[in-house]
């Protein structure tokens, strides 16, 4: 006896596309709140990396920026962690900061977007076009009947 497709929705396809879509947003979302930081620090510094602290729990490394505004030394640990030691300490880098609020600040060597990000959002477009292809795929052997030769378009 022939299985014809069933008509329901296609487990696989629903299950690429959310990952797709979440993989899009997520990256998305970080290159927003870069894009915020950047857009809201515009006082131009340097800062000098004063210390990399490492955090067991998460087992991450975050570097400690000491930087001067105002003729005031500010300390100030970022947001931003990294698996690995990335900064060393003692290294000079370009920092801003918002003058109105001086504990925000966006320094481009800490950028969220890296390689990482950007493969998991190429990931997330295959992911995406898959789950398309999938679907076309699908919708098509529905239109054809049980008997009919398989054709995407």
């Amino acid at each position: 006896m022939k299985r014809y497709p069933s008509r329901r929705p296609n487990i696989l396809s629903l299950i690429l596309s959310f990952l797709g879509t979440i993989s899009i947003f997520w990256l998305a979302f970080l290159s927003i709140t870069d894009d915020e930081l950047k857009n809201e620090c515009y006082f131009k510094t340097t800062a000098v990396i004063s210390d990399v602290i490492y955090d067991s729990d998460s087992k991450s490394y975050y570097p400690e920026f000491t930087y001067t505004y105002n003729g005031e030394e500010h300390i100030i640990v970022s947001k931003i962690s990294s698996p690995k030691l990335k900064h060393k300490k003692g290294k000079t880098v370009e920092f801003y900061i918002d003058p109105q609020n001086l504990n925000k600040h966006y320094c481009p060597s800490e950028s969220n977007i890296n390689t990482g990000f950007l493969f998991f959002f190429g990931f997330g477009i295959v992911l995406l076009a898959g789950s398309i292809i999938h679907l076309m795929i699908y919708i098509s052997t529905l239109k054809q009947g049980p008997y009919k030769k398989f054709t995407l378009f």
